[in-house]
C-alpha cells in the first residue's frame, strides 16, 4: 500500500514538473538545436529540439517571450529543410513562417508601447535571416506539394510566403529580405513564382478570390511570363466555369482574349462556354467566318473539329445508358462533322498531333457505346451480337490507325502512350499492352 502511495506520489511530482517546464524546455531545444547545427547528421537532436520548443511554446512564461517563438520559427525552418524530418513534419515550414510572424507581432507591440517606430524593434537582423530562411523552407515544401498535386498544402506554403514582403516592409526598410536564389545561370524569384504557383494551387483548390489576389497583381504588373500570365486566365477562367460562375468566366475570357487575341487554350475555354450556354449556332457561325478568312489555318480546323468533338460526347454518353435514337442520330452528324474537320487539319498540316490524336481518341470513345450496347444485349440474337461486337472493333481499330500515326508526330506523349496501353487492351494484345506500359513508367520517372 505504502508503494502505491509513493508511485502516486512520484506522479504528482513529475506532473508539477511538466507543468513548470517550459524554460527548461527551452533550453533544452537551443542546446539540442545547437548540437544539430555543429554536426547535422544528429537528425535525433533537431526532433528533440522541436518537441521541447512546442512544450516552451505552450507555457505561458516562456510563450510571452517573442525570443521562444524565434527560437520556434529557427527550428522548425531546419526541421522544414531536412529532407527525412520534412516528410513526417509536412508542414513544419507553414509553422515556421506562423512563429516568426507572431514573435514579430510582440515585438512590433513591444516598440509601440515605448513609442518606437516598427523598424526599431528587437532582433531585426535575427527577422531578416529568419524570414529569408523560412522562405526559402516554404518555396521548397510548396513546390513539393504542388508537384504532388497537394494544391491546399501548396497554397498553404506560396501564400504564406507571397505575404512576406508585406508583412516584413515596416521593418525591412532596406530591403534586405532576399527572396531570390540562382539556379545555373537563372535567377528564381521565389516572391512571383510564389504567387503564381499559390495562385493556381487556390483554384484547384476553389479558393477563387484569393487565387485572384495572388494572380492579379502578377498579371497586371507583368511580373511573370507572358505565356504565364495566359495560363491565369485561363486558370481562374475556368475555375469559375467549374463552379458555376459563367459570367466572372466570360469577362476573364474576353479580357485575356483582348490581350492575347491569338491563344488556342483561351478560344477553347471560349468554346466551351458557348457550348454549355447553348449558342452553338453563334459560335458555329464565328468559327466558319474564321476558317474563311483564314482557310489554311489548321489550328481553326481543329477548333471546329473540336467543338463538334464536345457536342458528340454530350450526345452519345455511354455512360447514361441508354442513348436515346434522337441522341444516337445527332451524335452520330456531330461525330461526322468532327472527324472530317480533324481531317481538314490534317490535310494542311499533316503534323498536327492534336487533330490524328484526336481522331483516334473520337473513335474509341464511339466505340464504348457499343461496348456498353453489347453489355445489354442479352436479348439479343447471336447474329445481332456479333453486328455488335463487330462495329465495335471496327471503332477501336480505327482509332488505333490514328493513334498510332499520332505516335509518328509526338512518340512521348504521356496521354497518347496511355491511349495505346487502353487499345491494345481492348484488343487482348498482352505484347503491346506490355510495352506501352513500360513506356508510360518510363515517361513517368521522366516527369513528361
Amino acid at each position: 500500500m505504502k508503494r502505491l502511495v509513493l508511485a502516486v506520489f512520484m506522479l504528482s511530482a513529475l506532473n508539477s514538473y511538466a507543468q513548470k517546464s517550459g524554460s527548461a524546455a527551452r533550453i533544452a531545444a537551443i542546446t539540442s538545436f545547437e548540437e544539430y547545427n555543429l554536426n547535422q547528421q544528429l537528425i535525433d537532436k533537431l526532433e528533440y529540439a522541436l518537441k521541447n520548443i512546442d512544450i516552451a511554446c505552450e507555457d505561458q512564461k516562456t510563450a510571452d517571450d517573442p525570443v521562444t517563438w524565434r527560437n520556434k520559427g529557427q527550428i522548425y525552418t531546419a526541421v522544414a529543410r531536412n529532407q527525412q524530418l520534412a516528410k513526417t513534419y509536412k508542414n513544419a515550414a507553414s509553422d515556421a513562417y506562423v512563429a516568426w510572424e507572431k514573435s514579430l507581432s510582440m515585438e512590433e507591440s513591444r516598440a509601440e508601447v515605448k513609442g518606437k517606430t516598427k523598424d526599431k524593434i528587437a532582433g531585426k537582423q535575427e527577422f531578416i535571416d529568419g524570414f529569408t530562411t523560412s522562405a526559402q523552407a516554404l518555396y521548397t515544401q510548396g513546390s513539393y506539394s504542388f508537384n504532388e498535386q497537394n494544391y491546399e498544402a501548396a497554397y498553404n506554403n506560396f501564400s504564406k510566403l507571397y505575404e512576406i514582403p508585406t508583412r516584413t516592409a515596416s521593418f525591412d526598410l532596406k530591403k534586405k529580405i532576399d527572396l531570390t536564389f540562382e539556379s545555373g545561370k537563372e535567377i528564381v524569384n521565389m516572391h512571383s513564382n510564389a504567387g503564381f504557383l499559390g495562385g493556381i494551387a487556390a483554384v484547384k483548390s476553389g479558393k477563387l478570390e484569393e487565387a485572384e489576389k495572388m494572380l492579379r497583381p502578377l498579371m497586371a504588373e507583368k511580373k511573370i511570363k507572358d505565356d504565364d500570365i495566359k495560363t491565369c486566365y485561363r486558370v481562374l477562367s475556368g475555375g469559375y466555369l467549374e463552379k458555376g460562375q459563367t459570367e466572372k468566366a466570360k469577362a476573364i475570357v474576353a479580357e485575356g482574349r483582348k490581350q492575347f487575341p491569338g491563344d488556342f487554350d483561351m478560344l477553347i475555354t471560349e468554346i466551351n462556354i458557348a457550348l454549355q450556354e447553348g449558342r452553338l449556332a453563334e459560335l458555329e457561325g464565328q468559327l466558319k467566318q474564321a476558317v474563311d478568312a483564314d482557310p489554311k489555318n489548321a489550328m481553326l480546323h481543329f477548333v471546329m473539329g473540336n467543338m463538334y468533338d464536345e457536342l458528340f460526347r454530350g450526345k452519345v454518353n455511354y455512360e447514361k445508358w441508354p442513348v436515346a435514337e434522337a441522341d444516337l442520330k445527332a451524335g452520330s452528324e456531330y461525330f461526322d462533322k468532327s472527324v472530317s474537320w480533324y481531317q481538314s487539319a490534317l490535310k494542311i498540316d499533316p503534323k498536327h498531333f492534336n487533330s490524328a490524336y484526336s481522331i483516334g481518341a473520337i473513335y474509341v470513345n464511339f466505340s464504348n457505346y457499343y461496348a456498353t450496347l453489347n453489355k445489354n444485349s442479352d436479348k439479343l440474337k447471336k447474329e445481332e451480337r456479333a453486328k455488335i461486337e463487330a462495329d465495335y472493333f471496327k471503332y477501336v481499330d480505327k482509332g488505333l490507325e490514328y493513334l498510332l500515326e499520332a505516335e509518328k508526330i509526338e512518340p512521348n506523349d504521356l496521354s497518347l502512350i496511355r491511349g495505346l496501353k487502353e487499345v491494345y487492351s481492348r484488343k487482348s494484345d498482352d505484347a503491346n499492352w506490355s510495352k506501352y506500359s513500360a513506356k508510360e513508367k518510363e515517361l513517368m520517372k521522366k516527369g513528361q
